[in-house]
């Protein structure tokens, strides 16, 4: 028959593969995967000034299907009552190291899933003196934004609406992300702008021109952008919304001195891409509630790279419970996965992050990533199990999932601490490291919980003796945390993700087996 001569020449070349190589031109302690949590972006800044009790702006770069700048913090900066208020502060992001001329067109891909304030900032000088091109689906123009495009001016702190178009509203997309066109064109000789979009697609239409004495006298200045009360639309009825706000995809400045374009996703320091799981039951992740997430669009995940401090953060609380079919073993959330080139062909190595929940489900580490439906997920829960098939096991958890050839994804539990009393119980808002090797057939997961503290050490060391998935990618989960964050491991800068890492003696002896196994067979 011939899945036997197969089957020993797969087994053979797995252990060829493990001891010369293969394809993994890494040595030993070799680094794969750099320091990935790098704060900034160049020339771009936040000046963000506290007002009383307010939250800071989250700026950040998306990771996932969307890898554009996001802000999200559903603040309504500067707004103390219902009515409109012009001189509503928004919360804006500045390219400092560039100054336009005095006329010049600046225009961005942006989008939204709110339907509250965004848009351009050009003439800028601080926070106290600039001009904003705003955009708001929402009419009422309430708590402070105008509705609309609008154009506004700050001048010595003092905030007034310059000219306001409502007929573009029904237009303006307010909850499916979708990326358009928003320009202004500003001559600072005569004072003129001209501000065009392209929110129904197709060709860009002039909204709002005029004329302003202030902008003649402020047209050279810093340019950027800014967002207002923006998170998610509480009343989407078109489908899952995504908890991502503001969506800043690229900017741009074209003038006779300054032309210049910063593509936001280019500021990363490894390419990802996100991670779709699909359950058991070959029921999808995304746009699914099978759990409680909200309106299925938590699912979808929000991880971005924080601007101010470089960790990597997903507050969205997505989830979705684990199916009968494999009870407490495929639950699913979001992920993201390293997507750079040959990626498939990592072998051995060693993941290390430092990981943070402010919740009692959450983190998890995913190795060897082959596709959406093949990788091992290293899960930390802080939650009871409970008696039902819907959750993760407290403690360390390790589940597999591999694609059956025709699409589907099969899931196996490869280990869950003792239920009545695990090993290592993350605490909320309490950071641990997290190693994890993949090495041949073994997986040995370290865990130092409260390294700054009294760092207390754990370990297990598994082997999956049955098919083991031998190499991909590294990524990371969220499942259910409402505020998961993932750092830089042992709290330092410069820390590699990932490094090459050497085959453990039972991983050698267990694949020789199997390739042993696969010359008798054909033998027989």
């Amino acid at each position: 028959m011939m899945y036997k001569p197969i089957a020993s020449i797969l087994a053979v070349s797995c252990i060829t593969m493990l001891l010369a190589g293969g394809a993994f031109a890494f040595s030993p302690g070799d680094t794969i995967v750099g320091d990935v949590f790098v704060a900034g972006i160049d020339g771009w800044a936040d000046p963000y000034v506290p007002i009383g009790t307010d939250v800071p702006p989250n700026w950040g770069l998306l990771l996932g299907d969307d890898q554009s700048l996001s802000e999200s913090n559903n603040e309504i900066t500067g707004s103390n009552t219902s009515t409109r208020r012009d001189d509503a502060m928004s919360q804006t992001f500045i390219k400092t190291n560039s100054t336009t001329p005095s006329v010049y067109t600046l225009s961005a891909k942006v989008g939204t899933w709110d339907d509250d304030g965004y848009g351009l900032v050009f003439g800028y000088a601080d926070e106290s003196n600039y001009f904003r091109v705003g955009v708001r689906q929402q009419t009422g123009d309430s708590y402070g934004f105008s509705s609309g495009i609008t154009v506004h001016k700050v001048v010595a702190g003092v905030h007034s609406l310059v000219k306001q178009d409502l007929t573009c509203v029904p237009s303006l997309p307010y909850n499916n992300g979708m990326h358009y066109d928003l320009s202004v064109t500003v001559d600072g000789t005569t004072g003129a702008y001209s501000v065009k979009a392209n929110p129904a697609g197709g060709a860009m239409v002039e909204y709002l021109s005029g004329t302003d004495t202030d902008l003649a006298n402020m047209a050279v200045g810093h340019y950027g952008v800014h967002s207002w009360a923006q998170d998610v639309d509480a009343s989407a009825a078109t489908g899952p919304c995504r908890e991502r706000g503001t969506l800043i995809e690229e900017i741009a400045v074209a003038s006779t001195t300054l032309n210049e374009t910063t593509v936001f996703a280019d500021a990363l320091p490894v390419a990802w891409r996100a991670l779709e799981m699909t359950n058991a039951d070959g029921v999808k992740l995304w746009g699914t509630d099978i759990g409680q997430s909200y309106a299925a669009g938590e699912d979808y995940g929000n991880f971005r790279l924080d601007f101010h401090d470089g960790k990597i953060k997903d507050d969205t609380n997505g989830y979705e419970w684990a199916s009968s079919t494999a009870a407490n073993v495929d639950f699913t959330g979001p992920a993201i996965v390293i997507d750079e080139p040959g990626n498939g062909d990592w072998t051995n190595y060693e993941v290390a992050v430092r990981a943070e929940c402010g919740d009692n489900e959450g983190p998890g580490v995913l190795v060897r990533v082959q596709d959406d439906n093949t990788f091992y997920r290293v899960q930390f829960t802080a939650e009871v199990i409970g008696t039902s098939n819907d959750r993760a096991p407290q403690g360390m958890s390790i589940q597999k999932c591999v694609d059956d050839g025709a699409g589907n994804a099969v899931w196996s539990e490869l280990y869950r601490e003792d239920q009545a009393a695990p090993l290592f119980i993350f605490s909320p808002d309490q950071a641990f490291d997290v190693k994890v090797a993949v090495t041949g057939a073994t997986i040995k997961v370290s865990v130092i919980d409260d390294p700054d503290g009294a760092a207390t050490p754990y370990s297990w060391t598994v082997v999956d003796a049955t098919d083991p998935i031998l190499s991909g990618s590294v990524g990371l989960h969220n499942w259910g945390g409402s505020d998961v964050t993932f750092s830089a491991y042992g709290g330092q800068a410069g820390t590699s993700l990932v490094t090459a890492a050497v085959p453990e003696p039972t991983s050698l002896v267990l694949l020789s087996l199997l390739a042993l196994v696969g010359l008798a067979l054909r033998r027989r």
